[in-house]
């Protein structure tokens, strides 16, 4: 699995795999995997007036386009969580679903299918489908400033753009993984049984904690492989998470 602790930062934030060829809106584009939520701290929901989110999905990783398409994850009450199919483009530009509010964190199935080909004589500019634990579909047609937004993507991963977070608060938390993942752009699954060697930006700063994880439960404890942006770190911990050595 990879991801980690997701802080409210408002500072672009990732991590992926940076090495796909770009795509943009006029590209058929899929992904699917699961995606696991936990440990939601009450100031990741931030009321009225404070925004908290991360995405999974394909994104830029250049900061001058600021670009995703795919799931949006963000604050609802401080135990559950929404998701929305999403389209975030340069200038901050978003489009999305109307969001689908998941009661229970825990593990969930999803795939997200952007269709390009959508008619235009009909208005429509293309059309982003997500559909999570094949229970709740999530869809909306892109309009023609939508399209024309200049969107690109290079990568698939997980992140946040600064648009996604309301204010800077390292105790406003969520975790969040992904596993099996598949991509436009990659062939077969990726299963972090190994480390795909993703690269990532701002992951370990601001509160966010992100990256690769390889866990193994034995003797009562799991080992947990951090690959972040400070390099490698194995360590030992008890089965409620608390440290027990570190090698």
């Amino acid at each position: 699995m990879s991801g980690g602790t997701f802080a409210r930062y408002q500072t672009d934030s990732y991590y992926g795999d940076t090495t796909l060829s770009t795509l943009s809106l006029s590209s058929s584009i899929t992904g699917s995997g699961r995606i696991d939520i936990n440990d939601i701290t009450a100031n990741w929901y931030g009321g009225l007036n404070q925004s908290s989110g991360l995405f999974i999905g394909h994104l830029s990783s250049d900061a001058a386009t600021k670009s995703f398409i795919g799931l949006k994850i963000d604050d609802h009450d401080g135990v559950s969580f929404d998701a929305s199919a999403y389209i975030e483009g340069p200038s901050g530009r978003m489009a999305s679903s109307a969001p689908v509010n998941l009661p229970n964190a825990g593990m969930y199935s999803f795939t997200y299918t952007y269709d390009p080909t959508i008619d235009a004589p009909n208005n429509r500019y293309g059309r982003l489908t997500a559909v999570i634990d094949s229970v709740y579909t999530l869809t909306f047609d892109l309009s023609q400033s939508d399209r024309n937004c200049g969107a690109q993507f290079n990568s698939f991963g997980m992140g946040a753009t600064s648009d996604l977070n309301s204010t800077n608060d390292p105790s406003a938390t969520v975790s969040a993984y992904i596993d099996n993942v598949s991509y436009t752009g990659h062939t077969g699954t990726v299963d972090f049984e190994t480390n795909p060697n993703w690269t990532s930006s701002n992951a370990t700063t601001g509160g966010n904690n992100y990256g690769y994880r390889q866990v193994d439960y034995t003797d009562n404890g799991f080992y947990e492989c951090e690959s972040g942006e400070e390099g490698p770190e194995l360590r030992k911990l008890n089965q409620d998470g608390s440290p027990r050595m570190v090698c």
